[in-house]
């Protein structure tokens, strides 16, 4: 296949085809080629096909259509146009349990779909190791942690056995969480590296935010989910908001004998409105600020209240908290431990209230879920539930276990107003927490890194035509005039810290003072006063420099 003209480029195209058949994916390469030396330089395109071995559909970018609009989709389509070379890669500690498995199993196969290569990857870890880590996140959101050398030594050694087992020579890595946080200290890096850090980072510990910054400042860019987040660092940061996917078996929408089926397998009784909390069993949830709620509003009025949750395999305080919850159950207060996503959007569906009663939250995204399937969401009145529950509208937030049941009295004796949220929720998810607003804003942070290079910070002197002579004191270059004493340019900030450039034509010193280029010279030429003769012309010396 052929094409006349056109100079050396490369692109990237897919087509797909598989609803009901083969999946394949063709890579098309276009590049210049001299069939003979006297004939001018052709471009062809080459085609490489993969072939999967499957019949199974898969989302694309063009399903989301009906909820966005054609015009977001091909605004999309484009931007991925210009990313079609790279090669990207996610990297955390779980595979299943909490937010961020769910993100990024729908948006890497997203991102696949419209031809960016796209993988995940997944540390591995001792027990020990997850203890450490898991202290680690309760203290980044203000818990208390005895940073020992033991911890940090059990920290840094297990990323190190990762870093050994993946090879990451990507065009872009992101890596989410503090679990594998340090991997940027050990590899040569190909392209930028971006920290997704999925907490709440308003009040971390002093102590161990010190401890981490060191590898934090390693990245180029730094992600969080809100704005609020920030810290004060030397790397760029940007807010992104996690999102849901609307076509996965967790929120797509069920019918009522699917959603009935799934609540009669686990003998989840109907008869009565139901209340729920899903989430992780964790204390940042508060799970029986969410009990002693129920009890306190079962007083006015009859309802069932299910706790269902997940133990991540990068959680070991999941168990303990589960167990220390089963002291409550009884016939009206179900607590179950089950991964069964169906079983998650039935209970999501035909509950008449959900609650997502965090003390602390990073964003929530089972508030986005429930939201999605049109039930009003009473939250805790933190973090990004904040921005998710419009106080009044589309649920309500509160800070006290007594508001939690005044607000769960009030949502099950009036269905009218929950019809009236719920309604509102979904509104509010359709527009601001799908998952292709996420992509779109992962398009464009892989689209926004520019090449600069820059001498390292150490005194580092590059190779020039210099000669020694015995003179001392002012000279004029014998070729051109000028003057040979070196030009001071002053340079902004890089990274935070001020320095001081001094150019003299093909040579760069970078020194942080005059004595230290002083000291400099000694060592370079002894300590006896040197004349230094540069031969070449002086040039114009363009410098940029990045904040």
């Amino acid at each position: 296949m052929q094409e006349n003209g056109g100079s050396l480029a490369t692109f990237a195209t897919n087509e797909f085809w598989g609803e009901f058949g083969s999946v394949e994916i063709i890579h098309k390469h276009r590049c210049d080629i001299n069939e003979h030396a006297s004939q001018e330089s052709q471009s062809i395109q080459i085609e490489r096909r993969i072939s999967l071995k499957t019949k199974r559909d898969f989302i694309r970018v063009e399903d989301y259509e009906k909820f966005v609009g054609p015009e977001m989709v091909e605004r999309i389509q484009k931007k991925a146009q210009t990313l079609q070379d790279l090669h990207v890669a996610h990297v955390n500690s779980t595979y299943y349990g909490g937010g961020v498995a769910v993100l990024l199993g729908s948006l890497t196969l997203l991102m696949n779909s419209l031809g960016i290569n796209t993988g995940w990857r997944v540390i591995q870890g001792s027990p020990d190791f997850f203890s450490v880590t898991k202290k680690m996140h309760n203290a980044l959101q203000g818990g208390e942690i005895s940073l020992t050398k033991r911890k940090k030594q059990i920290y840094e050694e297990v990323v190190y056995e990762n870093i050994l087992r993946n090879h990451l020579e990507h065009d872009r890595v992101i890596i989410h969480d503090p679990q594998p946080l340090p991997m940027i200290e050990h590899y040569q890096k190909k392209g930028p590296w971006i920290w997704n850090c999925h907490v709440d980072l308003t009040n971390p510990n002093p102590t161990l935010w010190n401890y981490l910054v060191r590898f934090v400042e390693k990245y180029d860019a730094v992600v969080l989910s809100l704005d609020e987040y920030m810290r004060e660092l030397n790397t760029p940061q940007v807010s992104i908001m996690p999102a849901i996917d609307p076509f996965s078996i967790k929120n797509k929408e069920l019918s009522a004998e699917e959603i009935q089926e799934r609540l009669d397998y686990y003998e989840i009784p109907t008869d009565l409105p139901i209340v729920a909390q899903i989430s992780r069993f964790d204390r940042w949830k508060d799970p029986e600020g969410v009990i002693k709620a129920f009890k306190i509003a079962r007083e006015e009025v009859d309802a069932t209240l299910v706790l269902l949750g997940n133990i991540a395999t990068d959680d070991p305080e999941g168990e303990k908290m589960y167990q220390s919850l089963l002291d409550y159950q009884e016939d009206r207060i179900i607590i179950l431990t089950r991964e069964d996503t169906a079983l998650v959007n039935a209970l999501q569906s035909r509950a008449a209230v959900i609650l997502q009663k965090s003390i602390r939250e990073g964003f929530g995204l089972t508030v986005a879920e429930a939201m999605w399937k049109g039930t009003p969401v009473i939250g805790g009145n933190v973090g990004g539930i904040r921005y998710q529950i419009e106080d009044g509208v589309n649920g309500f937030l509160v800070d006290s276990v007594e508001e939690a049941a005044e607000r769960i009295v009030q949502l099950v004796n009036d269905q009218q107003l929950c019809q009236k949220m719920g309604k509102k929720a979904k509104e509010t998810v359709r527009q601001n927490f799908l998952m292709i607003r996420l992509l779109e804003q992962h398009l464009d942070l892989l689209n926004s890194f520019e090449t600069i290079y820059r001498l390292r910070e150490r005194c580092k002197l590059l190779q020039s035509k210099m000669s020694l002579s015995g003179r001392s004191g002012k000279t004029k270059s014998q070729k051109n005039g000028l003057s040979t004493h070196l030009s001071e340019v002053s340079a902004p900030t890089i990274l935070g810290t001020s320095k001081n450039v001094r150019i003299f034509l093909n040579t760069i010193l970078i020194v942080p003072s005059v004595p230290a280029m002083k000291r400099c010279f000694r060592e370079l030429f002894g300590n006896t006063r040197s004349h230094i003769r540069l031969h070449g012309q002086l040039a114009p010396f363009p410098i940029s420099f990045l904040r």
